[in-house]
């Protein structure tokens, strides 16, 4: 796979279809990798677009950063994505990120005005601030496994009972990421000082239907938070996927991928 270094930082990538002029960038969850968009990039219907999926600062295989406290951050994660999509040369892309990836994805928004087509976002309710994570999660106790340092093999077993609708579909990636992940991400991400941009604000102003995406089955998301929400949706309504929890891309990878597919070509025609 290729690297790039990106400030400090050696992030490790996918790059498909480099051909393409339209890109979509894949953007996982926090404690993940980019294996998770595995099935997703193999489906014929997104054959005609530059796929790059990363693996995120401190997860994967990227390396791990020596400030934490700064590139770990929800707009230190943007800064650094928003940088390595023009280190890239694309001048086109939709953003595509799942829980923490749809986070930084929003908050990439404003730091590629020009290049991004679009966003499509799962997992992700958008925060107007941090106080607004009480009502936008269901802040269960097998979620808390994202915010700490490390989790025993119990703990995980249980995350991963909670967050996949078929618990048998990715289990054993599941935990590899989690423990390849460096644990200042998790302890800096759980760091109650964190300022979080007003996302809403940022989906809000952005001039292009806003692609939100919500599993039916995910645990963790309250549905009813992100149907109040009163910007611009693709289709003027959320696109819902069943069977499937917090973890889409894994369990209905075709589904997503075509929903992905429609979503793309209104973007880039």
């Amino acid at each position: 796979m290729p690297r790039i270094k990106v400030n400090k930082l050696i992030l490790n990538y996918i790059d498909i279809n480099q051909e393409s002029e339209n890109a979509i960038i894949l953007l996982h969850g926090n404690s993940g990798s980019l294996k998770v968009w595995e099935h997703m990039m193999n489906n014929p219907s997104l054959a005609s677009y530059r796929l790059v999926a990363v693996d995120l600062p401190g997860c994967g295989q990227s390396t791990h950063s020596e400030t934490p406290t700064e590139d770990y951050t929800g707009p230190g994660q943007a800064e650094i994505i928003a940088t390595f999509i023009r280190n890239l040369g694309i001048s086109h892309c939709i953003l595509a990120g799942n829980s923490l990836g749809g986070h930084i994805s929003i908050e990439s928004l404003p730091l590629l005005e020009n290049i991004a087509s679009g966003i499509f976002i799962f997992g992700t309710p958008p925060l107007v601030n941090s106080a607004s994570m009480q009502e936008a999660f269901f802040l269960l106790p097998e979620l808390m496994v994202l915010f700490m340092p490390e989790a025993d093999d119990d703990a995980l077993n249980k995350f991963i009972g909670k967050a996949f609708y078929d618990t048998e579909k990715a289990a054993s990636m599941i935990k590899e990421d989690y423990n390849t992940t460096d644990p200042n991400v998790r302890t800096t991400l759980a760091n109650p000082e964190n300022k979080f941009p007003d996302e809403v604000s940022i989906l809000t102003e952005f001039n292009k239907p806003v692609a939100l995406i919500h599993a039916k089955e995910d645990p963790f998301i309250n549905g009813q938070y992100i149907e109040n929400l009163g910007f611009n949706f693709w289709k003027n309504e959320i696109q819902y996927i069943d069977k499937a929890g917090h973890y889409p891309q894994i369990e209905q990878p075709d589904k997503m991928a075509e929903l992905l597919s429609v979503y793309a070509k209104e973007c880039f025609d």
